[in-house]
């Protein structure tokens, strides 16, 4: 069994990050997890061609960035990994000082439990990354 990718997209500029990578995915076979901030539906809107409707028909799964019960908060849950593009600096903020205020802080904060792989791009990424603890695995930008 396929461990499925979760992909968040919150409300920075560059939604189409997320999108593509839920497109590829898609096209794929890969069961991809979705969670979508109403900032970044607010964006998908106002940066792109695409619908919101469109976008979550992508995704295998769906959530609601305040639906803190859900099976991804759950340190049970096993992914291949997660990628949060757009990365709004308040989101990197929460996951880094793990303030799990929403859904998409608080799957990453389970999946980093258990794994090292994530992914975070904000729009405006450094060119060099930011030195990380490997201690704490945290990811690099």
């Amino acid at each position: 069994m396929e461990l499925p990718v979760v992909i968040g997209i919150s409300g920075a500029s560059g939604v189409i990050y997320g999108i593509e990578t839920l497109r590829v995915l898609s096209q794929l076979g890969v069961e991809t997890h979705l969670i979508l901030t109403h900032a970044g539906e607010t964006n998908i809107e106002i940066e792109t061609n695409y619908s919101v409707k469109q976008v979550k028909e992508m995704a295998s799964v769906i959530y609601e960035p305040g639906e803190m019960t859900a099976s991804i908060a759950s340190g049970s849950f096993l992914t291949r990994g997660m990628l949060v593009a757009p990365c709004t600096i308040k989101t990197l903020s929460g996951i880094a000082n793990s303030y799990n205020s929403n859904l998409l802080v608080r799957g990453e904060q389970s999946r980093r439990q258990r794994e090292s792989l994530g992914d975070f791009r904000t729009h405006n990424s450094p060119r060099k990354g930011i030195p990380h603890d490997d201690k704490h695995n945290s990811a690099s930008l």
